[in-house]
């Protein structure tokens, strides 16, 4: 078992040397002011980064979104215990849906999820 990991860890540290290596000899060589110019969504930006103003609500949207989506990877093995036939994983599926329902429902009274 411990030779297994260890071919492992040294492929992937093989793997990643060599993607290092590849990118310093076949990346660009020259920086040029235009190359350093922050670049988003396929326009150049026209204000700096500090002048753009973004509402705290959206914060409060992003950061419920990251809870939502990491809580909803815990649902598959949870239901895969489930459908296998586990009571007890049918119990903590339903627990953690439950607990779940409430955290949207919180962020739901809150008005969280409004963007003004």
């Amino acid at each position: 078992m411990l030779g297994t990991v260890l071919v492992y860890a040294g492929a992937t540290a093989l793997v990643f040397v060599g993607i290092i290596i590849l990118s310093t000899v076949i990346g660009p060589k020259f920086r040029t002011p235009t190359k350093e110019k922050p670049f988003e969504c396929g326009s150049i930006s026209l204000d700096s980064i500090e002048t753009i103003k973004v509402p705290l609500s959206f914060y409060d949207v992003a950061l419920a979104f990251l809870v939502f989506d990491v809580e909803i990877l815990f649902l598959f093995p949870l239901a895969w215990t489930w459908f296998e036939g586990n009571a007890l994983g049918g119990v903590l599926f339903l627990l953690f849906l439950f607990i779940l329902s409430l955290g949207l429902i919180f962020e739901i009274k809150q008005s969280r999820f409004f963007v003004y």
